[in-house]
């Protein structure tokens, strides 16, 4: 048995010593079973490790420093931020130390309240338990793990590569399997419905062949497309003399107006149109005199602005151009608005 030696008296000078790390723990760590939901007890032993160590003889230089300040029980607090300044341990580091050494007789922890925080973490050391547990650590010896042989650790990962090897080969193998199924599937349902398809067209060739249609069903069949609904009341011949005189700009005159025909959204503009080419006025007659050709050309342009009738606007804006241009208020009015909305209809004068 070795001579008993004073723990604080070693720390006194260094800074870190193998035998500290060497002190034994045994701590119970309680976790609750996730499938059973019971708190089991789970029972954690060895030694505390170097980084408990560094924390220890950190804590035995502050205990020396709080009996020098006559306080004999040698309490003194330490926060993670300061733990971490003095010894380089994270607060992680720091956690997994105090755990070893809370599994120790001499390691006290306790919070406390103070005039600085709510809540203060001091320490405290038992001098008397430490010196045991420092005797406990030169008795026993360290532990020598069986040395593994290269050839058992190249066993192990050949085998580790081997088994990743068969098991992607096998997956490949399955999705290479799948793969052709599904295409032969895709095939032979493309064969089939080619097959169904050509037999049918055949089918109906050959039935149109031996039972022509005769004239009179077809004419039919042409006079009930041409009946189809429809909301408009107006022909479909009239909706595109409309379409032809109010929306020369359509790319498709008789699309237009069987679309028309069959909303009837436009039946009140063609309605207001047939009035139109119906109430024509008739030009004035000559014996009229110039002051009342103006009158009546100044209402007739107000009521072609009304109705926005452009077609009407452009030949009198080629008239007036054709005259020398406009002079008249009833002429600049009815070369203005037209001008204004040139890019509405198009043209100009």
């Amino acid at each position: 048995m070795s001579s008993k030696r004073d723990s604080f008296k070693i720390a006194e000078f260094i800074t870190y010593d193998p035998d500290y790390s060497r002190i034994p723990f045994r701590s119970v760590e309680k976790k609750k079973n996730k499938k059973t939901g019971e708190v089991e007890e789970k029972i954690i032993e060895g030694r505390i490790g170097v980084a408990a160590a560094i924390m220890l003889i950190k804590a035995i230089w502050w205990t020396k420093i709080c009996w020098g300040m006559g306080r004999e029980d040698g309490v003194f607090y330490k926060t993670a931020a300061e733990w971490e300044k003095e010894t380089g341990l994270t607060p992680r580091e720091q956690e997994t130390a105090r755990r070893n050494l809370r599994g120790t007789k001499f390691w006290k922890e306790q919070l406390k309240r103070s005039s600085r925080s709510p809540t203060e973490l001091h320490f405290q050391i038992i001098k008397e338990q430490l010196d045991k547990a420092l005797e406990l650590s030169d008795e026993s010896e360290p532990v020598q793990k069986p040395e593994k042989s290269p050839g058992v650790i190249r066993q192990k990962r050949e085998s580790r590569f081997d088994k990743s090897a068969k098991l992607v080969s096998t997956k490949c193998r399955s999705l290479f399997r799948q793969n052709v199924e599904s295409h032969l599937i895709k095939q032979r349902i493309h064969a089939e419905n080619t097959a169904e398809i050509t037999s049918s067209k055949q089918q109906a060739e050959i039935s149109s062949l031996s039972n022509p249609e005769p004239l009179p069903a077809a004419a039919k069949i042409i006079a009930a497309n041409s009946n189809d609904e429809h909301l408009s009341r107006f022909s479909i011949a009239l909706i595109e003399q409309f379409c032809k005189a109010t929306k020369p700009h359509a790319k498709s005159i008789p699309a237009l107006a069987r679309a028309i025909w069959k909303s009837g959204a436009d039946d009140d503009q063609i309605e207001r149109w047939q009035q139109q080419q119906a109430g024509k006025q008739s030009p004035p007659p000559a014996e009229m005199t110039e002051e009342e050709i103006d009158a009546y050309m100044s209402e007739e342009i107000e009521r072609l602005i009304e109705k926005r009738d452009f077609h009407r606007l452009a030949d009198e804006c080629e008239e007036i151009r054709a005259r020398g241009g406009a002079k008249k208020e009833w002429e600049i009015r009815a070369v203005a608005f037209f001008d204004l909305h040139r890019n509405d209809r198009g043209g100009a004068c």
